[in-house]
């Protein structure tokens, strides 16, 4: 058996391994296609391992050797194997000798069928066909899925692959198809006369009747076709109506288009996109020489995403590159986004590429059928961002005829867009209608669900250079800007979730315009747009890309009115607020005094917009701790409103007109902005504010009872002035509830905490920093209340807003991870508790500096972790360095110096340090006695430990040591006698955990309508 074998193998000489070798290095067979072993197996039908014996040097049966050299190499057996050694193997079987390889073909291929001539499939040109085996299976369940004459339809935009998908299924069942293949080609002729020809050409003895019109002879042709299924592939049909009358009718018969259209019933239609991202990059790499993509991966993958993951695109840059090695693939994305589809790369396909248009040829024969009207409604459209588009008939308007773009160019011109333009542009709304609709029937525009529609970016790029030849390319583009500006009118300047929800597809179009196209704003239009997006990022508390967008605004600001100044500044202090919201306090600082300055220039000492920023100053202080400063500037506030003459605040568009160097048509322009920033109407709006902000800043000082006055007086005006559901109220009531739960009025805060809750959510939704910031509030009263697995609950929900929100380096995010950590340290969870804390603190560090009493706050806590975990070293450097920052801060009289002293204490207690300890507990009983009073929880329990210390005092040594064993993590000398726990019930969440603060990042006092609404605490 063994003997049997060797004497029927064949091996290839030195000089055909050398052949094979060279011809396989040079990664291209006779056709000019990419060699692998996979790619030569699958062509010679035999496995890779067979291949590889082969090629270096290995014995393998002859029709094996024949099939690897001639169908995989392309290359003459003889030549590989040399004449003897192939003629001796063959006299020993019943394989051809030399000159007799016809016979040796068929023997190899008996696999193949006779029927393999009743078929005309053009060669494929494709190196590596990939990404589309799903859609192989889907077209050919289609077209088996009835007994009738099944009709199936490849429909695509032009080079998205549909011919070569085609290719690729007639050759994968050609053993399906027995009664043929026969490939029809519309634009070649007609198809009745290619039918015909097919049939002479394929089928012997095949003779046609005389006297049969073309109809007739097509009828003859299907009745006398072979037996067996048969499938008619009709490639790139532009107008189904000239073939349907030559299709077959009996059921054996499956037909294939391929067509642009997107075809209705009763065809089953298969839709071709793009390739995935992945299958694009393969695709790239079996014409790229794998190690240039290695050197450049991430370019790779931008250059696929470039080309929108076309095929055809795809292909032509690849052939180009394979032909220019020297070519990098920066260098071949930098020259493609210079010159787009006018370069060379993307024009001129490779002879053996299936496809022999380039990217703007496939897409011009589209082009071709549009009508003007449906051209310029392209044109029109890739002026949009390449992002989906709103298509809502009663809503986008969009003109199409030229009559209509010099109407509404008029109308900007004159700064106004008249009714009668208005009803004129709904007169044409139909025959928009129907422009759009044939752009999507021929596959140019995309359906992307219901009422959206989008462009491959290639095809926006083709109809952008189509526009630019237009006559009335400008008039288009004012009418675009123009729509735009008039939808931004219609936006609230505090848009609630839902609004936010409808506006949010128009977005990246509103940013195309402000970045490309500002220039055709009008004067009076041109602040519209950009304080839109401000609006829209702020109110979901996206405070970076509001920030990015204002000082965009005030850059073009700068360049379109260089004289304006007022302007520019208003802007400033927009942008000045944003710094705020992001924990920027600095930067915010700079930015408010520069403003209050250029202001003081113009307007009285009393006027209410000097009031205005004064206050968001002291919002700046509070945020940096500094309430003396926050304090004083509150009550200059206050004395102004008091003594203002106009208490019923300016006229917005009467003050823009401050500077004499402004025009109308200029000052018509920063209405916008104006309107977000103005004052409320009435100056007892205004007192309320300030009187509500100046009771957080006495909450924050430890002066209790003046805080409790002036919140809940604040708040009655307010409920009697405001509807239930003003951004206000809501405010007013996180303060209340704040100071309430830090008084121990922890149900009193809950339902405060809750209603706020309430209003917040149905004005900004689910997800927004504010929404976080309550119910992170709400997680501390519940903690406070130890109700621990809902306080969890809460503060899991907060971290996960505050992170999508903000971003993990904000100053929010880190008070949420502090609070979650905290709240582990009291459930004894101290492995959970550390990483958060040390966590939030270089967070803290890195957002607001280590001179910041959040930063202190969390030193405080994780020095409670440490002193749970017996490492006191640690615990007391930290205590230390956080009462430092604490006292330097809020002075020596605060109740959180106090809880500061009472936790060194508590340690040094633990260390036997009796005399140290007694004498911080004496300080932190004399500073809790004059700012909390004698009843609060803080006071009792610090009286109680000074009473109890001479009994600590005769614990002995070894008593302590046992009791620390006995409850690892937990024991504190200021446990021990239970009269101490049941006097104050507050005794374990006094003892280091009362030192905690509540975010203060996104707090948004302002004095406007807008901004009233200060963060919980």
């Amino acid at each position: 058996m063994t003997r049997r074998r060797k004497s029927r193998s064949v091996q290839a000489t030195e000089e055909g391994i050398r052949i094979l070798k060279e011809s396989k290095a040079a990664n291209r067979d006779s056709e000019g296609r990419r060699l692998t072993f996979e790619r030569i197996a699958e062509k010679a039908g035999v496995d890779q391992k067979t291949v590889k014996t082969f090629l270096y040097g290995g014995g393998v049966d002859p029709e094996s050797a024949w099939a690897i050299a001639e169908k995989g190499f392309g290359l003459k057996v003889t030549d590989i194997v040399g004449i003897e050694a192939w003629n001796q193997v063959c006299s020993k079987s019943k394989l051809p000798k030399l000159g007799h390889t016809k016979g040796l073909e068929n023997t190899v291929l008996a696999t193949q069928s006779s029927l393999e001539h009743h078929n005309n499939i053009p060669r494929s040109g494709a190196v590596e066909f990939v990404g589309r085996t799903e859609q192989l299976s889907e077209l050919h369940q289609l077209l088996e899925k009835n007994n009738q004459v099944a009709i199936a339809a490849i429909a695509g935009m032009g080079g998205v692959g549909k011919t070569e998908l085609a290719i690729q299924y007639a050759q994968g069942h050609a053993e399906t198809y027995k009664g043929g293949i026969c490939w029809l080609y519309p634009k070649r002729g007609e198809i009745g006369v290619q039918i015909v020809e097919f049939s002479i050409a394929h089928f012997p003895n095949f003779t046609l009747p005389n006297g049969l019109t073309l109809a007739g002879q097509v009828q003859f042709c299907w009745q006398r076709w072979a037996e067996g299924q048969v499938l008619v592939v009709i490639d790139d049909v532009a107008d189904y109506r000239q073939i349907k009358a030559y299709l077959p009718s009996e059921s054996r018969f499956k037909v294939l288009i391929t067509t642009r259209e997107r075809l209705g019933k009763p065809l089953a239609r298969l839709d071709l996109d793009v390739l995935k991202p992945k299958a694009a990059l393969a695709l790239l790499k079996s014409l790229v020489e794998r190690e240039r993509l290695k050197r450049e991966p991430w370019v790779a993958r931008n250059l696929c995403k470039w080309l929108g993951y076309l095929p055809l695109g795809l292909e032509l840059v690849g052939q180009y590159l394979a032909q220019d090695e020297d070519l990098s693939l920066g260098e071949m994305l930098r020259r493609l986004k210079q010159k787009r589809l006018r370069h060379s790369a993307l024009k001129n396909p490779e002879p053996t590429m299936t496809a022999q248009l380039g990217v703007a040829d496939a897409f011009e024969l589209s082009w071709e059928r549009l009508n003007d009207a449906e051209q310029r409604l392209g044109c029109l459209l890739s002026l949009f961002a390449p992002a989906p588009i709103p298509w809502k008939p009663n809503e986008l308007q969009l003109a199409v005829s030229e009559k209509d773009a010099k109407a509404i160019k008029e109308a900007l011109e004159s700064q106004r867009i008249t009714q009668e333009i208005l009803e004129e542009l709904e007169n044409s709304l139909e025959a928009t209608e129907e422009a759009k609709n044939k752009l999507v029937r021929l596959n140019l525009l995309q359906p992307c669900g219901e009422g959206i529609y989008r462009f491959h970016q290639l095809i926006r790029e083709f109809f952008r250079q189509k526009l630019e030849a237009l006559p009335e390319a400008e008039e288009l583009k004012f009418y675009l800007v123009g729509y735009i500006a008039a939808l931004a009118k219609q936006i609230p300047d505090s848009p609630n979730h839902y609004e936010i929800n409808i506006i949010s597809p128009l977005i990246p179009h509103i940013k195309e315009i402000v970045k490309e196209m500002s220039q055709y704003l009008s004067d009076s239009d041109f602040g519209y747009p950009f304080t839109l997006l401000i609006s829209f990022y702020e109110n979901q508390g996206l405070y970076a890309l509001a920030a990015d967008s204002c000082q965009f605004f005030i850059e073009k600001l700068q360049t379109r009115f260089p004289e304006n100044l007022f302007s520019v500044t208003v802007g400033k202090q927009k942008l000045a607020r944003l710094y705020m919201l992001q924990g920027f306090y600095k930067e915010a600082e700079i930015l408010f005094e520069t403003v209050l300055l250029f202001f003081k220039k113009y307007l009285d000492a009393q006027h209410l917009w000097l009031i205005t920023i004064q206050y968001e100053l002291a919002l700046v202080y509070i945020f940096q701790n500094r309430f003396n400063d926050a304090e004083k500037s509150l009550l200059i506030c206050w004395k102004k409103i008091v003594n203002n003459s106009e208490l019923d605040g300016f006229d917005a568009e009467e003050k823009f007109q401050i500077h004499e160097n402004i025009s109308e048509d200029q000052t018509l322009a920063f209405i916008p902005i104006l309107r977000q920033q103005s004052c409320p109407n009435k100056s007892i709006d205004i007192l309320i504010t300030v009187s509500n902000t100046l009771g957080k800043v006495y909450k924050d000082q430890g002066r209790y009872n003046e805080a409790e006055s002036l919140l809940e007086e604040s708040l009655d005006i307010a409920k009697n002035l405001l509807d239930n559901n003003h951004p206000a109220i809501a405010a007013y009531k996180n303060n209340l509830a704040s100071l309430y739960n830090v008084q121990g009025k922890y149900r009193q805060a809950e339902v405060l905490f809750m209603e706020s809750l309430d209003i917040i959510k149905n004005l900004f939704g689910e997800y927004h920093p504010d929404v976080a910031s309550v119910i992170n509030s709400l997680g501390n009263v519940y903690r406070s209340q130890e109700n621990y697995n809902k306080a969890e609950s809460f503060f899991k929900q907060a971290l996960e807003i505050r992170k999508n929100c903000l971003s993990e380096n904000h100053p929010d995010y880190a008070v949420s991870l502090n609070d979650l950590g905290l709240l582990y340290t009291e459930q004894v969870r101290y492995t959970d508790a550390e990483p958060l804390l040390l966590k939030a603190l270089e967070t803290k560090e890195k957002s607001v500096g280590k001179k910041h009493l959040d930063y202190a706050m969390t030193l405080n806590n994780l020095a409670i972790v440490y002193f749970y975990k017996d490492q006191l070293k640690k615990a007391e450097l930290l205590y230390v360095e956080s009462l430092q920052i604490t006292r330097e801060i809020l002075g020596k009289d605060h109740p959180d110096v106090a809880s500061s002293f009472h936790n060194l204490a508590d340690l040094y207690c633990r260390q036997g340090k009796f005399d140290e300890a007694e004498e911080l507990w004496k300080k932190a009983f004399k500073i809790a006695l004059k700012t909390c009073g004698p009843d609060h929880p803080d006071t009792i329990q610090y009286q109680i430990l000074l009473a109890e210390l001479p009994y600590i005092r005769t614990i002995p040594a070894e008593s302590i040591q046992k009791m620390i064993k006995a409850f690892p993590g937990r024991f504190a000398l200021a446990d021990l006698e239970s009269k101490l726990k049941r006097k104050s019930k507050e005794n374990r969440k006094a003892q280091g955990f009362r030192n905690q603060r509540q975010p203060r990042a996104s707090i948004i006092e302002g004095i406007s309508s807008k901004d009233i609404f200060p963060t919980p605490e």
